[in-house]
């Protein structure tokens, strides 16, 4: 089942678990980033999530104006950057973000 969010919305945030089998993954010297994008189309931005607790390996992304600004089928992706510069990419999840009434369509 997607992430769904009401176009416009600001929160709530978006959280992650991270794990490795069945153990967290420590965030200690990991940066975490997030990308977001229309379903099937190029990025649209990318920004470094807030490390919540390292060692449980929880983190999330407050959004931003605009970031949830029109309705539609997206896609997110985590990409993990390790301290000696390796990189490790999510496979993309999917989220929706329904129509708001609110919505001024162009």
């Amino acid at each position: 089942m997607p992430a769904t969010w009401q176009a416009g919305d600001t929160a709530p945030p978006i959280r992650f678990t991270l794990s490795e089998g069945s153990a967290p993954l420590d965030l200690a010297e990991i940066t975490v980033k997030f990308r977001f994008a229309p379903k099937g189309g190029a990025t649209s931005w990318e920004r470094a999530c807030e490390i919540d607790e390292a060692a449980a390996g929880t983190c999330h992304l407050d959004w931003e104006e605009g970031d949830l600004g029109r309705s539609g089928d997206y896609e997110g992706q985590l990409i993990l950057e390790y301290a000696d510069s390796a990189r490790r990419l999510s496979s993309p999840f999917e989220i929706v973000v329904a129509r708001s009434l609110a919505e001024v369509e162009t």
